[in-house]
């Protein structure tokens, strides 16, 4: 290895030590960070640069920078730049101010780690959103069974009503049917649940009354109030005839 005024000369198979770029050969920048990042930290350009200079064999000094000549290109008050700075920092790993290809090398590789663990983390936040689903839906299938077993009857198909040990659940009819003449005989508090009256004017004819209200005087008479604006009485009448 010979030197000449103080510069070093790199043996043809011999790595360069610095693989940082000269700004005016970099690459044109495009508009926007992502272009500034293109310009300045290309990782692809540098390691092309670099096994250029081994393959040719070409003074280290005439066409790289160190770290720290570079930074000071930077616009240090612009967001983008500081963090590209901090970005360019990160790959001199030994702190020399410089970039190697090792160091570089170690960058790739610290890269394809992290997508590895991003992708494993993905599959992993998967696994756990199905899982999720799952659970929820075995836990909505255990409460609709215990509610279901928790009643004391169930609708059938038919619309019946059954208890859990099949018997049919029967209800109690609530109409009865009185005589107008016996109406009075009734009590009053039930009368008052009393909507409608049939009453056969002959034999072909029944008359339909809504009934809104009764005068009850005794036992054995009473007028109904009609929404016809009608009375029926029990007095008795010939067949049919009312007030």
């Amino acid at each position: 290895m010979g030197t000449t005024n103080n510069e070093t000369e790199l043996m043809p198979n011999s790595p360069p030590e610095v693989c940082v770029v000269d700004e005016e050969k970099l690459p044109a920048a495009k508009p926007g960070s992502a272009g500034k990042i293109a310009r300045a930290a290309s990782t692809a350009w540098v390691i092309q640069k670099a096994e250029k200079l081994r393959n040719d064999g070409t003074k280290k000094n005439h066409h790289a920078l160190r770290l720290v000549d570079i930074m000071s290109d930077l616009d240090q008050s612009d967001p983008d730049e500081r963090e590209l700075a901090r970005t360019l920092s990160s790959f001199d790993v030994d702190g020399d101010g410089t970039i190697s290809i090792v160091e570089l090398i170690k960058v790739g590789e610290r890269r394809v780690t992290n997508e590895k663990k991003i992708a494993n983390l993905k599959k992993l936040v998967i696994f756990i959103s199905l899982a999720s689903i799952a659970f929820c839906g075995v836990m909505l299938g255990l409460m609709i069974a215990a509610n279901e077993a928790s009643k004391d009857e169930k609708h059938e198909s038919d619309g019946s009503l059954k208890l859990l040990d099949g018997t049919h659940v029967s209800t109690q009819n609530t109409e009865s049917r009185v005589e107008l003449k016996d109406l009075p005989t009734v009590d009053p508090l039930e009368l008052v649940n009393m909507k409608h009256m049939f009453l056969k004017v002959s034999e072909t004819q029944t008359r339909l009354y809504t009934i809104i209200g009764f005068d009850w005087h005794s036992d054995q008479y009473m007028v109904l109030h009609t929404a016809r604006g009608e009375y029926l009485q029990n007095k008795p009448f010939p067949a049919g005839e009312c007030w």
